[in-house]
C-alpha cells in the first residue's frame, strides 16, 4: 500500500492535476505569513506565473504593503 504523500506526489506530476501543485504552493506561502496577515487572505491563485492573493479587508492590503519585503524573502525560500 502506498503512503498518502506518494499518491499526492504522483497526482501532482500528472498534467490533469497540475493545479494541485499551485494549491500546495499557495497554502505554503499563506502558512508562512504572520497570523495577523493570514486572517485577511481569503484565497490565492496563480495566473501567468504571478501569485495573486485575494484579501477580505482593506486592512489586509495595508498590512501586506507594510510587509512587502518580508513576503519577497519568503518567496525566495520556497522550494
Amino acid at each position: 500500500m502506498k503512503k498518502a504523500n506518494q499518491i499526492i506526489t504522483y497526482f501532482q506530476i500528472q498534467p490533469s492535476f497540475y493545479k494541485l501543485k499551485h494549491i500546495k504552493c499557495i497554502n505554503k506561502i499563506k502558512s508562512m505569513l504572520m497570523p495577523a496577515v493570514q486572517k485577511f487572505v481569503s484565497y490565492g491563485y496563480i495566473k501567468n506565473s504571478v501569485l495573486y492573493l485575494v484579501l477580505n479587508h482593506n486592512g489586509g492590503k495595508q498590512e501586506i504593503d507594510n510587509n512587502i519585503k518580508m513576503i519577497k524573502e519568503l518567496l525566495n525560500h520556497i522550494d
